[in-house]
Order: C-alpha cells, then sequence, then structure tokens
C-alpha cells in the first residue's frame, strides 16, 4: 500500500496543476497584490512589504498561492513549544504569527525569531486556524466559540457560542465572518461586532473551512456533502453528494471548485451549478492542505515529516522529521515556512539572521530576440534576488560563453527584494555568424553556502548577424536581400506588445519596427558576408 509520503506527492502536484494556471510565478514581474485583488484576498490585512498569508489557505479562494520567496533547505529558524498538540495553520501577517493550540490557547509570536508576543486562552481545543482582518484575529475553539481578538494584545473584542465545537477556520470577507460549526451550521456574523447574520443547517458537524468567491460560500460536511450558499443571505444555491465526510476545506479557481473527501478522492466540480467535472482517487482521506511558493511545493504527512516537493516535477528538495504527525497545512510568507505538528511545536523554516543567500532567476535580452546585430548595444535584463535576511551589497557580472566578460554593476537588495538589473552589452567586433550564450553571476557573499543559484545562465543561442540580415530564421544567411527589407516591412507599424511583434525584426531593439528598421536594412542592401 502506499505510504502518506506519496499521499502527500501524488495530492501536492495534482492540487498544483489545477491551481497554478491561474496565477503567475515570482518572476513574471506581476505583484503579489494583483495576484490577491484577483483571488478576492484583499479584505484581509496585508502590506506591499511582503506577501502575508493572513487566513487559512492563503485567501479566501484558498489557492494556498504565495510568490514569496521560499527556502530552499530545511534549515530551522525556531520552534515554539505550545501546550499541546498544533494541528490549526499558522496565519503571518505583519511580522507576526498567530497559531492555535490543542492546550486551548491562540498564540501571537514574533515572525522572526519566534518570541513569544501575546496568547489568549480559550476553554477548549483551537484546531482553528486564525484570520486576521483589519487588526483583528478571529477563531474558532473547541468551546463553541467563534473568537474576535485584538491583533496587537490578544485582548477579546467580542465572541459568538455556536453551542459546540467549532474546528472550521474563518474566512473574513467585505465585513462579514464566515465560518462552520460542530453544531451542523454555516454561519455567517458580523465582523465588527459578532452579531448574528445567518446561518446555514447541513444536519451534520462542519469541519470544513469556507472558501469564498463572487458572492458565494463553498463549504463541506460531514453529511457528505459540499455546499454552495449565498454570501449575503445563506440561501442555498447547490450541493454535490460525495461517498463520505467532507472534512476538506474547498479551493476556487478558474470557475471551479476543488475539494478532498473522506472517500479519498478530489473532487473538481463547477462552481456555478455543483456539476460533476472529474475525480481523483488519492486512496486516503485528504487531510493536511499544500502550500505552494517560489516553484516549490511544502506538505505534511504522517509519521512527523514534512516535505518541500519541486512544484515542476515533483522531485525531493528537502524534508525535516518532527516528533510527530504534521497535519498542520503550511504557510509560506517573507521567505519563510511556518507549520504546526504534532508534538507541540510551531516550525519556522528559512534562511538563518546570518546566512546571505543572493539568487540569480532570470536574463533577458532584446525582448527574446535570438539574431542580434553587430555593432549595436543591447539591454539585457536581469532579475536578482536577495533570500537572506540582510540588507546586500554585490556585484553583478554579465558574460558571453561563461566566462568571456561584457559589462558588470554594484548592486544592493533589501531582504527579500527582487529587482531587475539592466546592463548594456555593446556588440562592436563581436564575430559574425556565430553563436553566443549570456549568463549572469552574482559574486557570491562572504558566509554564503548556497551559491548554486548564484549563476543564471540563458538557455538560448543568440546568433550575431550582419545589421540588416534577419532572414531566414533561425540561422539568417549571411546576405542582406529583399527577403529581409520585406519581412521588416511587413511588420512596419507593429510594436509591442502586439502579438504580431517578432522581436527578430526589430534590429534597434526598441519594442517597435518602425522605419529606424527599415532603414537600417536598406542601407545594407545588398550586402553579402565574404
Amino acid at each position: 500500500m502506499k505510504n502518506r509520503t506519496a499521499f502527500g506527492i501524488t495530492l501536492s502536484l495534482l492540487l498544483i496543476g489545477v491551481l497554478t494556471s491561474t496565477f503567475v510565478s515570482a518572476n513574471t514581474g506581476v505583484s503579489w497584490t494583483e495576484n490577491l485583488e484577483s483571488v478576492g484576498a484583499t479584505d484581509a490585512s496585508v502590506t506591499e512589504a511582503s506577501d502575508w498569508w493572513p487566513m487559512f489557505h492563503h485567501d479566501l479562494h484558498h489557492t494556498g498561492y504565495s510568490i514569496s520567496t521560499a527556502p530552499n533547505t530545511n534549515n530551522t529558524i525556531w520552534n515554539y513549544t505550545t501546550g499541546s498538540y498544533v494541528g490549526s495553520s499558522p496565519t503571518v501577517v505583519d511580522g507576526e504569527v498567530f497559531v492555535g493550540s490543542f492546550d486551548g490557547k491562540v498564540y501571537c509570536l514574533d515572525a522572526v525569531t519566534g518570541v513569544h508576543i501575546w496568547n489568549f486562552t480559550t476553554s477548549g481545543a483551537v484546531r482553528s486556524s486564525p484570520a486576521v482582518a483589519d487588526g483583528k484575529v478571529y477563531v474558532g475553539s473547541g468551546d463553541g466559540n467563534v473568537y474576535c481578538l485584538d491583533a496587537s494584545n490578544g485582548a477579546p473584542a467580542w465572541a459568538y457560542p455556536t453551542g459546540y465545537d467549532v474546528r472550521s477556520s474563518p474566512a473574513v470577507a467585505n465585513g462579514k465572518v464566515y465560518i462552520g460549526s460542530g453544531d451542523g451550521n454555516v454561519y455567517c456574523l458580523d465582523a465588527s461586532n459578532g452579531a448574528f447574520v445567518w446561518s446555514y443547517p447541513t444536519d451534520d458537524n462542519v469541519w470544513s473551512s469556507p472558501a469564498v468567491a463572487d458572492g458565494k460560500v463553498y463549504i463541506g460536511s460531514n453529511n457528505d456533502n459540499v455546499y454552495c450558499l449565498d454570501a449575503s443571505n445563506g440561501a442555498y444555491i447547490w450541493s454535490f453528494p460525495t461517498g463520505y465526510g467532507v472534512f476538506s476545506s474547498p479551493a476556487v479557481a478558474d470557475g471551479r471548485v476543488y475539494v478532498g473527501s473522506g472517500d479519498g478522492n478530489v473532487y473538481c466540480l463547477d462552481a456555478s451549478n455543483g456539476a460533476f467535472i472529474w475525480g481523483y482517487p488519492t486512496g486516503y482521506d485528504v487531510i493536511p492542505s499544500p502550500a505552494v511558493a517560489y516553484g516549490k511545493v511544502y506538505v505534511g504527512a504522517n509519521g512527523g515529516k514534512f516535505y518541500c516537493l519541486d512544484a515542476l516535477n515533483g522531485a525531493f528538495v528537502w524534508s525535516y522529521t518532527t516528533g510527530s504527525s504534521v497535519f498542520s497545512s503550511p504557510t509560506v510568507a517573507d521567505g519563510r515556512v511556518y507549520v504546526g505538528s504534532g508534538d507541540y511545536n510551531v516550525y519556522c523554516f528559512g534562511p538563518s539572521a546570518a546566512a546571505p543567500d543572493i539568487a540569480v532567476t532570470n536574463l533577458t535580452s532584446c525582448y527574446g530576440s535570438t539574431v542580434l546585430a553587430q555593432n549595436r548595444t543591447y539591454r539585457v535584463d536581469i532579475n536578482v534576488t536577495n533570500e537572506g535576511s540582510a540588507v546586500e551589497t554585490f556585484t553583478l557580472t554579465l558574460n558571453w560563453n561563461t566566462t568571456n566578460y561584457i559589462n558588470s554593476t554594484t548592486v544592493t537588495l533589501e531582504v527579500s527584494e527582487t529587482k531587475t538589473v539592466s546592463l548594456d552589452w555593446n556588440t562592436t567586433g563581436y564575430q559574425r555568424y556565430a553563436y553566443y550564450k549570456l549568463s549572469a553571476h552574482a559574486t557570491p557573499l562572504p558566509g554564503e553556502s548556497d551559491t548554486g543559484d548564484n549563476t543564471y545562465v540563458d538557455p538560448r543561442d543568440l546568433y550575431m548577424a550582419y545589421p540588416g540580415d534577419v532572414m531566414p530564421l533561425p540561422k539568417p544567411d549571411k546576405k542582406v536581400d529583399i527577403l529581409d527589407v520585406a519581412a521588416i516591412a511587413k511588420l512596419f507599424g507593429v510594436n509591442r506588445p502586439d502579438p504580431k511583434y517578432d522581436p527578430d525584426k526589430d534590429i534597434t531593439c526598441d519594442g517597435k519596427i518602425d522605419i529606424k528598421d527599415v532603414a537600417i536594412a536598406a542601407k545594407a542592401f545588398g550586402y553579402v558576408e565574404p
């Protein structure tokens, strides 16, 4: 029989496959705030300083996706010991970690050091994962209450009694708190004062955590159903029956709902009407939800294992063994990973305070052109990231064919900052009709051990041609004739980001194909390489 490790890998890759088409990678240049807005997560208290994780599975759609940098090793920055099992998923906002424990407490810890800031004591186990919005912490407890606490000091603002164990994690949207309860109801409460707004009865425990999207609430029940309710009034819209209780929390993307069931299946449903699209048998109950960040997947498993996998192919990156099973869903924020364990601890993984780490993540020249003109100057854009925990200054060098120097500059990066650095490449004197491969290298910092990502090699081979020789592609024919002039003239007036734009015809590499490009080809008309 497959073990829990295999299950974790299978589930992680499955969820990545269905969700990552909706989101962009950390290297695309799209800001994390645009991603949050796209999934409706901007109700939570977040800042532009970092991609915080303000609620269970990151946002209202439960994507589990962060564009924060993420650790490449299992280096443990700190662990904090609570009084019992930690199954709650940590929430990280404004440099603080909020998490519940079976000891009945909600903890606030410093996200960098793990130092205790405050705790609030309830009368039951806190399995619920806190949600943070507008300076308040919302969380359920085994004592049957939904609590609202002051995020700065843990002082209670209000409590709403449901009458039974609240294991569900709240979602906060548009001034409302949505949460399930062991009394079989889905509740909507006023976030400011805890006043009852509406409830929907499911006739069995609701341990699932609600996802909110497009004015609807999606949630599972132990009565073997997934529900879709109207977020404004709780009216029933649709339900989908599975073969067992639904403890898993739905995720919503691209008009579809993804949810795991106790029958061992992950289901994909139409978000508008609940119609079945597909099901995937994992062979297990679906328990921990994976987190995706910076090309990596983080997920816990039975036996105390916590895994980091490559998001593209599921390859093992690193693991860490805690003292008990890890059923807490991990959190990625500000370059660190946070997770709770059955050994009573909350763990923080990431670069240590004394470990510098610079990464070169991408290199682009002339908007992706593979044919360049001799005797011209091109701008090369290089993406660099500070994955360490201190402000760093280093030398960034542009080379051709690995060791041949082109240009360099000094770069300073703040903690977790990603920057695009531009260096000029003057191609005067370079051999015509030869291939060149560009690479960028960040000089290793004192004490930097992870230097494997300090160099980025452009996968493209760039062909150096006589100015105006652009045809045929991919290897021009060493002459400038009517084919070259016609190819450029055909695209005259086409500018980026028009999909018809062809960077190989943009000789001046200024993002537009105009009279300057035509003039260069016309001036060279009739040239034939000796």
